[in-house]
């Protein structure tokens, strides 16, 4: 049997390295849904845009409330794109997460482990090992609060396409 590229063995590879990269991950039916974005009048599109910047701001506030400095509440930010009708927020941007990895640590926690540390090594420095200590996870992007006006914005959402459905079958009985 080959371990060819598309074997379960790599699929599960690629769905642990989305996981722990935060990339966002493919759904089933998800172009087709995307289609579907695509082809929504102009009126619905501008309805779910409001309710993303309205969700958005929401779910800002709270991380903002959470976080745990200044420099991480400045930080959080919230961009919802208007043609993909994707709501992002949290810490977005590759020069602020490098800033600020230590925001990361903080949400996710930290393992207890032994670090081999070489820095000062051409100033006649030796190398050494240190104890890193365990850190229990202070979540405040993916937080208890911020998954419920996730909650709620789907129920919001939910309501949005019965509306539109109904809309969409009167004007076909109509015709």
């Amino acid at each position: 049997m080959s371990r060819g590229r598309g074997g379960s063995f790599y699929r599960a590879q690629s769905a642990r390295r989305e996981a722990f990269s935060g990339h966002r991950r493919r759904v089933r039916g998800d172009r087709a849904f995307r289609r579907l974005i695509r082809k929504l009048p102009e009126a619905a599109r501008e309805e779910i845009y409001q309710m993303f910047l309205r969700g958005g701001d929401r779910i800002l506030a709270a991380q903002r409330a959470q976080s745990p400095s200044s420099r991480v509440r400045a930080a959080l930010s919230r961009r919802v794109s208007k043609t993909s009708l994707r709501l992002r927020v949290g810490l977005i941007g590759r020069p602020i997460n490098r800033r600020l990895y230590f925001a990361r640590i903080l949400e996710k926690g930290r393992r207890a482990q032994i670090v081999n540390v070489t820095r000062r090594m051409k100033a006649g420095g030796r190398p050494y090992q240190m104890r890193v200590r365990a850190m229990a996870a202070r979540p405040y992007v993916y937080s208890a609060q911020t998954k419920a006006i996730r909650d709620s914005m789907g129920g919001e959402l939910g309501t949005f396409w019965d509306r539109t459905l109904a809309r969409a079958g009167q004007g076909i009985s109509d015709g």
